[in-house]
């Protein structure tokens, strides 16, 4: 790396583990791919509120997964169904406004959420389809 006026340039490839924390602006120029951490779930139990995304596999049946409270405003997550062997129902702590309680119900359904200082804000919700009647039906919303 160089380090001048204020700069840190790195040249050929950079590994940040830990935390990083990135204040004012920051550009990401020439990338390839960005990728986030990512975790399967597939059965009933908690999804992580400090891993990105969540890949719902339902492979043994129907399953009831839940969400704490996100640790920080800003905080993104990322649900997605990938393998439906019966409905995923995921219920929220400390949602805000759209309800509680997501069922996940076919292939391809996904739900992203941003936390902020009061809970999770919903984001968009999606069925996965393309260029069908219902490709804008995602995952069924309910408070419980």
């Amino acid at each position: 790396y160089v380090k001048s006026s204020g700069k840190l340039i790195v040249g050929g490839d950079a590994d940040l583990r830990g935390t990083a924390t990135l204040s004012g602006a920051a550009t990401l120029s020439d990338v390839a791919a960005l990728k986030f951490q990512t975790e399967t779930i597939d059965e009933a139990g908690a999804l992580s509120a400090s891993i990105p995304v969540s890949i719902l596999d339902s492979t043994a049946g129907a399953m009831a997964v839940t969400l704490a409270a996100p640790a920080s405003a800003g905080d993104v997550k990322v649900v997605i169904m990938e393998v439906d062997g019966g409905d995923a129902t995921l219920t929220l702590s400390n949602a805000l406004a759209a309800g509680n309680t997501y069922t996940f119900s076919a292939v391809g359904q996904t739900a992203v959420f941003i936390g902020t200082a009061s809970g999770w804000a919903e984001i968009s919700r999606g069925s996965g389809l393309a260029n069908a009647a219902n490709a804008f039906d995602g995952p069924a919303v309910a408070t419980v």
